[in-house]
């Protein structure tokens, strides 16, 4: 039996231990409002997925793809953690953190060259 996306959402929402209260604030709507997308009473456009998914930290695509079978067997197994079967936010937090120390440390580079006599500034340029 193929679940419906409320039903979806709702179980990985239980899944984190998130509140419909917290999401319900993140998308700017009442508890009540935000029980009947659960229900399957209120549809869910597109745009209003990707807000879920965000309130709910995880990818648009875990709550289409998701399978409680599967998550289920995975625990089972002892191979499941919820924390990075559900939440590839983090690693692109991760990502963009280390490219901004990057580009920091490329902009800090750029100053020195700027700043160095020609000399100096050849020595920075070629590797030893």
């Amino acid at each position: 039996m193929k679940k419906s996306l409320g039903y979806k959402i709702r179980k990985i929402r239980e899944i984190k231990n998130i509140s419909q209260d917290y999401v319900a604030k993140h998308l700017g709507i009442g508890q009540g409002s935000y029980s009947g997308i659960e229900s399957g009473k209120i549809k869910v456009n597109e745009k209003k997925l990707i807000r879920i998914a965000a309130a709910l930290n995880v990818d648009i695509d875990v709550i289409k793809n998701f399978n409680e079978e599967t998550i289920f067997n995975l625990w089972l197994s002892g191979s499941y953690d919820s924390g990075s079967n559900l939440n590839s936010l983090e690693k692109l937090q991760d990502i963009y953190e280390k490219l901004l120390k990057e580009k920091d440390s490329r902009i800090k580079l750029l100053e020195a060259m700027l700043n160095k006599e020609p000399d100096d500034l050849s020595r920075l340029c070629m590797p030893s």
